[in-house]
């Protein structure tokens, strides 16, 4: 069967095309004399073909190229993309017989279902023959094939195959009902996520396996369903007893189909909700409704409970998206300070030349506290007044601290502190996890730096730790200089590798390079004055912070 196969070489589809063929019926000795004449005669026109042009040349849906996108491809799915589909009824007869089986043939890539399938009409007295129906990327005006459906006119052959290659296979079922053939693949998860955008079928001979008709390739179609993000912060919120928690949400269509009578209900046991329910009209596609404004709070008791957001339109998919609403503890005066940590922000003005202004002071003990990040993220120590090193005495009864010389009142929520040739921070508690602890967080921190009325650079940073212990560290940032009319981008490399927390606080970062890091680790509190690794990290004095 190779030997034979080899001839058809000259023509990638329609070595494919006859290698599904041949899989389903063994030549005979007298094909074999025939085959160098029909390679010859097929070699001049490309089976996968566009014909003049003209299907590879319609646009593309939007935000979709005629090739390979890589993983934008799951997305699709995900944004509302139910299938992709063509009818194939062109045929060419440049230098190819045309025996007329086939009239027309349907085909379809089901996302939703994960099936390749085609509907094939054949005329009245169709002859015994293998229709196979390709699915493909299209370059230019030539559909390349990666995957094909396969089956009998007569006969219940049937098979199906990713391309190119001949040993990866999948099933496919036949059935059949007066002149309709169809043929549909076993659910595979490829057919998901994979690029296909053009399609066109061979009719060969099922003894010969010689071609009868070769069908010009078609576009496939996407067609779209309204599908809904929700996005509000983070998922546990709360507010003091009897308070209300405001919410800010955003309602995404992230479909290329416009969402109509578009609504979202709240619903939760146990809380008071206002209002129910609001009516967010229409949401073009890829457009996103900002501030649907809701207000929540617990009932009864301290007990947090879980709230429920449902946005439906006409005809879309309905999207859910889920919070704990808590009721946040009364601040309370620390009994000492001694061992805490906390990390501290300055507002930032236009006139600033940096958006994160960030610093840490560590209480050591009872009368030391250290302010920065410290080397190596081991333990301080401190035995005289250094820039570092500041001596501190708190009133535990008046919830009072007083550091070098300057005093600030604190409670489990954190305190306003400035200190000298320095701005007035916030400073909020943060803790130390325990050793060998493990996270399951993904974060960002958005930073900028430069003068912005004339230059600057915003730059994003992604902090990711699982539980197995590895990190990713990524980061972009993008420029301009307004003056010049110029703009910039860098996104250096990735930097990856497996993380340990070595001791209380203290975390060890080793690098895929060989590289070896260590540094200060703390968590920043939820909404519930909790230490939370959801909630966000600090890393030395950077913060890194969940983001919806």
């Amino acid at each position: 069967m190779s030997a034979r196969l080899s001839r058809f070489r000259r023509s990638t589809a329609a070595a494919a095309a006859v290698a599904v063929a041949l899989s389903l019926a063994p030549l005979t000795s007298a094909t074999a004399a025939d085959a160098p004449d029909l390679a010859d005669r097929i070699a001049s026109v490309e089976p996968g073909s566009a014909k003049d042009g003209a299907a590879a040349k319609k646009s593309a849906p939007q935000g979709k190229k005629a090739a390979t996108r890589g993983p934008a491809a799951t997305s699709d799915h995900a944004n509302g993309a139910i299938n992709r589909s063509a009818r194939i009824a062109d045929v060419n007869t440049n230098q190819w017989p045309n025996d007329g089986t086939v009239v027309r043939t349907d085909v379809v890539q089901d996302l939703a279902a994960q099936r390749l399938r085609a509907t094939v009409t054949l005329k009245p007295s169709a002859a015994d023959r293998f229709i196979i129906a390709y699915f493909g990327e299209f370059s230019g005006a030539t559909c390349h094939p990666r995957a094909a459906i396969a089956g009998g006119v007569t006969t219940a052959d049937s098979a199906g195959q990713f391309l190119p290659g001949s040993t990866n296979t999948f099933a496919v079922s036949r059935s059949r009902s007066g002149s309709t053939l169809t043929l549909q693949s076993a659910a595979h998860s490829a057919f998901r996520t994979a690029e296909y955008d053009c399609s066109y079928v061979v009719v060969a001979d099922r003894s010969s396996g010689d071609p009868a008709q070769l069908f010009y390739a078609e576009r496939l179609t996407t067609r779209w369903q309204p599908a809904f993000t929700i996005r509000g912060g983070e998922p546990l919120q709360a507010a003091r007893k009897g308070k209300w928690v405001s919410m800010r949400l955003e309602v995404r269509n992230t479909s290329r189909s416009a969402a109509r009578n578009v609504t979202i209900r709240a619903a939760g046991k146990g809380l008071k909700i206002k209002p129910k329910s609001r009516n967010l009209g229409t949401i073009g596609d890829r457009t996103t409704k900002y501030g649907v404004t809701f207000k929540v709070r617990v009932a009864k008791k301290n007990k947090s409970r879980k709230l429920t957001f449902t946005v439906r339109g006409t005809g879309a998919r309905t999207a859910t998206k889920k919070f704990t609403i808590g009721v946040a503890p009364k601040p309370t005066k620390y009994k000492s300070l001694s061992g805490r940590y906390f990390w501290g922000f300055a507002s930032s003005s236009a006139t600033d030349t940096k958006g994160w202004d960030t610093q840490v002071i560590w209480f050591l003990n009872k009368k030391w506290a250290h302010f920065g990040a410290p080397k190596n993220g081991a333990v301080p120590k401190c035995r005289k007044v250094t820039k570092a090193c500041k001596k501190y005495t708190y009133n535990r009864k008046k919830g009072i601290v007083r550091i070098a010389g300057k005093k600030a009142k604190i409670n489990s929520y954190g305190f306003r502190y400035q200190a000298k040739k320095d701005k007035r921070r916030f400073y909020e508690p943060v803790t130390f996890p325990k050793k060998g602890k493990r996270f399951g967080t993904d974060l960002i921190n958005q930073d900028w730096r430069g003068n912005c009325l004339l230059t600057c650079t915003a730059i994003t940073t992604n902090l990711t730790l699982d539980k197995a212990g590895r990190f990713v560290h990524g980061s972009w940032s993008v420029g301009s200089w307004p003056g010049l009319g110029s703009s910039w981008a860098t996104i250096p490399p990735d930097r990856r590798g497996t993380y340990r927390v070595i001791g209380k606080g203290r975390l060890e970062l080793r690098f895929a390079d060989g590289k070896r890091e260590r540094t200060r680790i703390a968590l920043l509190h939820n909404a519930l004055n909790k230490p939370s690794a959801t909630s966000g990290i600090v890393l030395g004095t950077k913060n890194f912070y969940f983001q919806d």
